[in-house]
């Protein structure tokens, strides 16, 4: 119905949150570098439009789409409106587009749990009570010598990883290997050898790594 592009000039996000106040539809974002799409919902489209503007959202809830527009910019993905749909259908049109367009940038494709993973990370979280901030992190490069111990955090800090928990099936993904790692009180290498290997941590979590 509607196509958005330039989307890293403020002229365009006024555009949007104009078009759309207060009206209720299904979207989708597609990235142009590599064609991968997201396919999401909302009863408020422009309120939910803000949130994919504001960095330090995208950096709290955990998700593909967000890790994506954070890499490669927003100026590299176009925005469409889909369809425009009541509040009572608005879930059912989304599973719709799940459907229709297998977007890769869902990970989870029921309709009504695309914005965030709130719901399951709190089981896992309560396995370590530790915590890295993204300071600390940058902290921990600064200090780094050698360039290849450089490239090393960089892609612990870069490679988004995700973690289920097949008995329960709750699903949780960190932004990398060393959140993941220090939320299993686990080392990073560790996580990277039950990556490589595809065995079950503590023989119940599946660790994968996403790629964007």
């Amino acid at each position: 119905m509607k196509k958005y592009t330039n989307l890293g000039q403020l002229s365009v996000l006024n555009k949007i949150l104009r078009d759309n106040r207060g009206k209720c539809g299904v979207y989708l974002f597609t990235n142009k570098i590599n064609n991968k799409t997201y396919v999401g919902s909302s009863v408020n489209l422009s309120k939910r439009f803000l949130k994919y503007f504001n960095d330090n959202v995208l950096v709290k809830i955990r998700m593909l789409i967000n890790f994506s527009l954070l890499k490669y910019k927003r100026e590299n993905f176009f925005l469409e409106i889909l369809e425009y749909c009541s509040t009572k259908d608005v879930l059912n049109r989304e599973q719709f587009y799940f459907d229709l367009l297998k977007p890769e940038y869902n990970n989870l494709k029921i309709a009504g749990s695309s914005f965030g993973y709130t719901h399951t990370e709190a089981s896992l979280l309560k396995i370590s009570k530790r915590t890295i901030s993204d300071a600390t992190l940058i902290k921990m490069r600064a200090r780094v010598q050698t360039n290849e111990t450089k490239d090393k955090i960089r892609n612990a800090i870069s490679i988004p990883v995700q973690i289920t928990n097949i008995h329960t099936k709750e699903i949780v993904i960190y932004p990398s290997k060393l959140k993941a790692a220090l939320a299993l009180s686990v080392s990073d290498s560790t996580i990277g050898r039950y990556i490589k290997s595809e065995k079950l941590l503590f023989n119940k979590f599946s660790i994968i790594i996403l790629l964007i």
